[in-house]
């Protein structure tokens, strides 16, 4: 629907920044809503309730996690199709490579300065990882030309009808 969209807007045009647009929900709004609230329910609501609560919010963020996940793996394809297995165990390999050293951060910062704190950065953090897609989305074609790297050109591709 996002891509329809945006190639409807640029009169037949498809760029791969396209993909990224369908983000928004998830990381504006699902995941940091939902992290905030789990450290901020975990803190101050005790028993049945707060368990329940608990759990609304992270299936949430289950949700919102693959609503950025899944475009922007769509988005690394689309920019190296020729390459497209190997782009997919890049993005795997470097998803967990950074999630390993900051899950070892994750309790000293609890410990330090608790979990509503603690879940309240982890959500700025992800609204400052919109920007970057946002900067993404608004400079894609001129990160494209500047990175070129020798694999197909996208926009030799759409102008050809590959």
């Amino acid at each position: 629907m996002v891509v329809r969209r945006g190639k409807k807007e640029r009169k037949g045009v498809w760029v791969p920044e396209d993909r990224l647009r369908a983000v928004w929900i998830g990381q504006l709004v699902l995941v940091p809503i939902s992290v905030t609230l789990v450290g901020l329910v975990t803190t101050y609501v005790d028993g049945t309730i707060g368990l329940v609560i608990n759990f609304v919010c992270l299936f949430t963020n289950g949700v919102g996690v693959n609503m950025v996940l899944t475009p922007m793996g769509a988005y690394t394809i689309d920019i190296i199709p020729s390459r497209s297995a190997e782009v997919m165990a890049a993005v795997s390999a470097l998803r967990s490579l950074l999630i390993a050293p900051i899950s070892v951060l994750f309790i000293p910062a609890v410990e330090t300065i608790g979990v509503a704190a603690t879940n309240t950065l982890t959500g700025l953090l992800v609204l400052v990882g919109y920007f970057l897609i946002w900067l993404t989305i608004r400079y894609g074609k001129q990160m494209r030309a500047y990175a070129d790297v020798g694999y197909p050109n996208f926009d030799a591709q759409i102008s050809n009808g590959d």
